[in-house]
């Protein structure tokens, strides 16, 4: 069924080049006969709000899509949840994990008509929302969760330079973490096991930190957590494992554990950070689950 009533929830923090593809795909959509409705957050939690009340009020949406990036998207997505409206997205983000697990690959030549075609006709599938329950409550994700050293490089990282230089903020972050303090030490619980580890990244998505790929068969439309169980004593060791994520075989070294769950305990130093989707979401001890109910969302890859 062709979707034409379509809501898009924009991230007014999106940079100029990611505000103009908004736009240029919202006039394509108007060309093909849909009626897209533009409402812009005042932030990433108000897109959750926004989502909701568009599933509560009935206004008869064909499709609801986030317009951002990883975070924005998993707000939106809460806002949905069981509210039977499908998820769009259009990647205008730093990392854009998550649209890269359903087919597109985010750059410069992404073409606002084809991005209108595929929110249009492309079939749908189903995407498993997780949720973290923290100190500072309840959180959304849709890509992965992490605790340890990409959490605190997250917890550390400038808004302002983010803003400016995208993801290589993150890299910043990290590169100063890497040469920084003393890694965490935190421990895994879950159905059937418990672990230490000093890195923990619990994965919805088979790609991580944009580009790169955890394991080539993770399956977003799978209802269970990927994770990491992450130990090394200092900056080499570290290091080998970062380059075994980017060759996509972190879970092939010596000292990582690959766990397979729907639900995760961990517990640790409370001044320990808990990133979801690349923001920073509250400290530990932190419980990860994988929700029951999928939404549907649009893929890329047909």
């Amino acid at each position: 069924m062709d979707r034409k009533k379509i809501l898009i929830i924009r991230n007014p923090y999106a940079g100029r080049p990611n505000r103009l593809l908004v736009d240029q795909v919202v006039a394509e959509l108007g060309k093909s006969g849909a009626v897209p409705i533009v409402q812009n957050a005042a932030d990433e939690q108000n897109s959750q709000s926004i989502a909701r009340t568009a599933v509560q009020n009935s206004a008869g949406y064909d499709l609801i899509v986030a317009a951002g990036g990883d975070g924005t998207i998993n707000k939106v997505a809460a806002g949905l949840y069981d509210g039977g409206i499908p998820l769009g997205v259009i990647p205008a983000g730093s990392a854009n994990v998550l649209v890269r697990d359903l087919g597109l690959e985010p750059g410069l030549l992404l073409s606002p008509a084809l991005l209108s075609r595929a929110l249009i006709f492309n079939p749908l599938q189903p995407l498993y929302l997780c949720e973290a329950q923290t100190g500072t409550g309840s959180h959304p994700f849709v890509a992965m969760a992490s605790v340890g050293f990409d959490a605190r490089a997250v917890a550390n990282i400038s808004l302002a330079l983010k803003a400016r230089i995208g993801r290589t903020a993150y890299a910043i972050a990290g590169f100063r973490e890497l040469l920084g303090t003393r890694p965490a030490r935190v421990t895994l619980k879950w159905p059937g096991g418990t672990c230490e580890a000093n890195w923990v990244i619990a994965a919805k998505t088979r790609h991580y930190a944009g580009p790169f790929v955890l394991d080539q068969t993770i399956d977003i439309r799978g209802p269970a957590l990927t994770v990491y169980a992450v130990n090394y004593n200092g900056p080499v060791s570290l290091l080998g494992h970062l380059a075994a994520l980017k060759q996509g075989r972190l879970g092939h070294r010596e000292g990582v554990r690959t766990i397979h769950t729907d639900q995760l305990e961990i517990d640790g130093e409370a001044c320990e950070p808990v990133q979801l989707d690349g923001d920073l979401a509250g400290y530990l001890p932190v419980t990860l689950k994988v929700l029951k109910k999928p939404l549907k969302v649009v893929i890329f890859n047909t």
